[in-house]
């Protein structure tokens, strides 16, 4: 399921660039993230992580204006790099879009919540992710 809630405005309107994090504990499902960034035109990867600590680092340092968030991480969760990253450079808010095998009603709104943009069910819905990205890139 895909819903889009409060769009604030980010770098990818100034550059015309998707800067993307991806934040993923499986290697295999990284990689596939990576190469499915990398076929959207005007989108590359800054950065992954696999850890709620490295995340949180990551996106604090390398600023990226979408996050690809799971939320079982190898330490630490997505709500936890949620509620840490809440206020956090309010003023460019990136785009978070969560990716989970765990798509439950309760953690649907916990994301929300907390600030996430769109929640999707790995296992359905990972080929919306290339449209998803591609109209980010256009707005």
């Amino acid at each position: 399921m895909q819903k889009k809630i409060n769009i604030q405005p980010h770098n990818a309107q100034a550059t015309g660039m998707l800067r993307v994090a991806i934040v993923e504990d499986s290697l295999n499902i990284s990689h596939r993230l990576k190469d499915l960034v990398e076929a959207v035109p005007c989108a590359s990867v800054v950065g992954q992580a696999t850890t709620e600590v490295s995340a949180i680092k990551l996106c604090r340092l390398d600023n990226p204006n979408v996050i690809l968030l799971d939320m079982q991480l190898e330490s630490g969760t997505g709500l936890g790099f949620l509620r840490a990253m809440r206020y956090s450079n309010a003023n460019n808010k990136p785009h978070i879009i969560v990716l989970t095998n765990y798509p439950s009603p309760f953690m649907e709104r916990a994301a929300f919540a907390l600030g996430a943009d769109y929640f999707m069910d790995k296992s359905r819905e990972f080929h919306k992710l290339v449209p998803l990205l591609t109209r980010l890139t256009h707005t």
